[in-house]
């Protein structure tokens, strides 16, 4: 018996498999977490550049007298590829454009839906600016995780919890009408 466990204890065929299978775990979950993280970073640059580009056409008044949601279809998440808007990788059921409107920068909000911690309203919220106001638009998108699986072994988040929502934010002064 003393012979074979010191035959086992010397015999190091096999001990890079077990290695390997201690370090791959650990290993996987950095992968989909950098690909988690590069996602949600090129979510949120996509929705900012959006929101600057949709808040200029309200701060030149060229969408003054629109609805939000000919709005946000024309200059936020339009059915063909145009730059400035959101691409293929958006759906635009979930994207939620709110637009609010003050008379100075003091009175300025975001207008953040009140669900947002469950889920985003489905429905644009639109008060146009009207010249020598001040805007603001807030883009919100209903974004599922790559790895809907990846925060629960991190635990610390619920077990539901796989979307997250990234936005872009722009605010603005109306231009007078001359």
């Amino acid at each position: 018996m003393a012979r074979t466990l010191a035959s086992f204890i010397r015999d190091c065929r096999g001990v890079s498999a077990v290695e390997f299978g201690m370090v791959i775990f650990p290993f996987m979950l950095l992968i989909a977490g950098i690909f988690e993280v590069g996602l949600a970073y090129f979510r949120t640059t996509q929705l900012q550049n959006v929101a600057q580009n949709a808040a200029r056409q309200l701060r030149l008044n060229a969408a003054s007298a629109t609805t939000a949601k000919a709005f946000q279809d024309k200059y936020v998440c339009t059915s063909t590829r145009q730059a400035g808007t959101l691409g293929s990788m958006f759906d635009c059921s979930k994207v939620v454009v709110i637009i609010n409107t003050a008379s100075s920068w003091a009175g300025a909000s975001w207008g953040t839906p009140s669900d947002l911690a469950g889920a985003t309203t489905s429905t644009s919220a639109a008060t146009m600016p009207l010249p020598d106001h001040v805007g603001t638009v807030l883009v919100i998108y209903k974004a599922p995780m790559l790895f809907k699986s990846y925060q629960q072994v991190l635990g610390k988040m619920p077990k539901d919890a796989t979307t997250y929502y990234p936005s872009g934010k722009a605010a603005f002064r109306v231009e007078p009408l001359t």
